[in-house]
């Protein structure tokens, strides 16, 4: 539902009849006018979006914006803004107030008919009342980073199963297979702190074969998917200040929520797992890291196909002109996984 909000410079009559007749009368002006707002009406856009982003400079989660249409700018105009409110309605409005009340402009909230006036005390009591909580400012370390996104992240991993293990670092549920498990991890550097997020699937069978196939006790049987492999940003989040990171946390949850718990919901049973790893627009992501792991779960999965999931491997070293060593690699290690199973 739309919270309609109007702001304007013009004197406002007493009579509410009045006063919608001549309101109404500057918004048919400011729909007919193809004119640029004026300058206390783009200063008041520039501070609003700096609050609250436009629609527009939304790519993905657009439930987010407090706004109902974009560019929010086309809303402004020389003698009255109007604004479409779709959520936060009290937060929102306490800022327009705040904002407009320091340009002397006058604030009509349309669902009540209800006018403010430039710091009046009504005015200012409902913008304390209401206003966002300023964050007190503390200095930030590694843990209380972490401890910050953990606690943000508790209520949407619990309900879907995930219990905290070590409280700050792994949330972790069981499949089939083993474990899936959302990873946390903060490095500070310099004067910035790096957030690091992992969706990671534990599977004790893949760790045996990778051990049997390398020779290598220490082997492990885990798989990971990185802030790169949801996202398609290399260079993972960073922060330095408490607002920075109740914006980026607030990013991370969105992150967890629309991409991280599908993926697991999807990835339940190890041939739907293999079929997310091992397939050509996924397995640059494992080629470095965790090709012994993934060409295991594959090995598991299914045993039949494991020449045509090296074939993807093989494909993307040449496509990408990767030294012919790499090749080499893949080829031992299917040669391995056909000896502890000959009749591949």
């Amino acid at each position: 539902m739309s919270f309609i909000v109007q702001v304007t410079d013009i004197a406002l009559p007493s009579d509410a009849a009045q006063r919608q007749k001549l309101v109404s009368r500057i918004i048919e002006e400011f729909h007919a006018s193809d004119g640029e707002p004026s300058a206390k009406f783009a200063q008041l856009y520039q501070q609003l979006v700096a609050q609250y982003p436009c629609l527009s400079s939304y790519k993905d989660g657009t439930d987010e914006c407090v706004w109902g249409d974009a560019p929010l700018i086309n809303n402004f105009g020389q003698r009255i803004a109007i604004l479409d409110i779709v959520q936060n309605e009290e937060q929102v409005l306490a800022s327009v107030l705040k904002l407009a009340g320091d340009l002397g402009l006058k604030v009509i909230e349309t669902q009540s008919d209800t006018v403010y006036f430039p710091n009046t005390p009504e005015t200012q009591s409902f913008i304390v009342s209401h206003e966002k909580p300023v964050l007190k400012e503390e200095p930030l370390t590694e843990r209380s980073v972490l401890h910050f996104i953990v606690e943000r992240l508790m209520p949407i991993l619990e309900p879907a199963g995930f219990t905290w293990k070590n409280r700050e670092k792994w949330a972790i549920r069981t499949a089939d297979y083993g474990t899936q498990c959302v990873w946390l991890g903060v490095e500070k550097k310099r004067d910035m702190f790096v957030l690091y997020i992992t969706a990671r699937f534990d599977i004790p069978s893949v760790c045996e074969v990778a051990k049997l196939i390398t020779g290598d006790s220490s082997e492990t049987g885990w798989i990971g998917c990185n802030y790169l492999f949801f996202t398609g940003q290399h260079t993972p989040p960073k922060v330095s200040r408490l607002e920075d990171l109740v914006q980026t946390t607030e990013i991370i949850e969105v992150l967890v929520k629309e991409k991280i718990l599908p993926f697991f919901e999807t990835t339940l049973s190890m041939i739907t797992l293999n079929s997310s790893v091992n397939n050509s627009e996924k397995c640059k992501f494992y080629l470095s890291n965790f090709l012994v792991q993934a060409m295991s779960l594959a090995y598991l999965a299914q045993p039949a196909r494991i020449q045509e999931t090296a074939d993807i491997y093989r494909g993307y070293v040449k496509f990408r002109n990767y030294p012919e060593e790499n090749i080499m690699r893949i080829n031992q290690l299917v040669n391995r996984l056909i000896d502890l199973n000959p009749t591949l």
